[in-house]
Formats: structure tokens, sequence, C-alpha cells
């Protein structure tokens, strides 16, 4: 019995090292996935956020349009607009050397706008 023991311990242990790295292997890769999925959980939120805020840009973008439909000149309600809307998406204002903000053509800040809400 003792020799047989002796024979099969090597083979015992040779089993346990193979099973702690593999056990160790599958560890690592699990965390890393789940690590991936967190990032990638990160990324569809800020995505979710981002289309929150061009929601409401839109609003203020379609607010502007009809405003401006309405309205032939400038006026206070308009630059107030435009300035919210400068607030709302930053990536839209330029603000000229008197100080007004101004803002791309209607059709291409709504198809920025609505690139993002998609993709929300």
């Amino acid at each position: 019995m003792a020799r047989y023991i002796k024979r099969l311990l090597p083979t015992l242990v040779l089993m346990a090292v193979i099973i702690s790295l593999g056990a160790y292997m599958l560890v690592t890769m699990i965390s890393a996935e789940s690590a991936a999925q967190r990032a990638w959980n990160n990324v569809l939120e800020l995505d979710y956020e981002r289309a929150d805020r061009a929601k409401s840009a839109m609003t203020l973008v379609e607010e502007l349009e009809a405003l401006e439909a309405r309205a032939a000149g400038e006026s206070e309600e308009v630059r107030g607009l435009r300035n919210e809307i400068a607030e709302a998406w930053p990536g839209f204002a330029e603000t000229t050397d008197t100080g007004e903000v101004t803002l791309p053509p209607m059709n291409e800040m709504k198809t920025k706008l609505m690139l993002f809400i998609k993709r929300g």
C-alpha cells in the first residue's frame, strides 16, 4: 500500500498544481471580463446622459426655430434662447468679439443632436 501511495503521490501533486493553475486562470479571466463589462457600462451611461442633454438642447433649438420664424429680427428672447442652447450644448456656441453667441445653422444643429439622441 505504501508503495502504491509513493507512486501515486507525484501524480496527485501534479494534478493539484494543474487544477490550481486552471482555477487561477479562470478567476483572472472572470475578473478581466467584469472589468471590461464595468467599462462598457460606464460608456453606455455616458451615452444616455449625453442623449438626455441632446434632447433638452433639441427642444431649445426647436423653440429658437419657431421664434425666429415668428420674429423677423433679433430680440432679447432670441438672444436668451441662443445663450440657453450654448449652455445646454457648448459645442455649438461661438462667441463673437462683441460677446454675442452665434450658433451653426438649424439643420446642422438638429442633425448633430439627432445623432446623439439615436445613440442613447
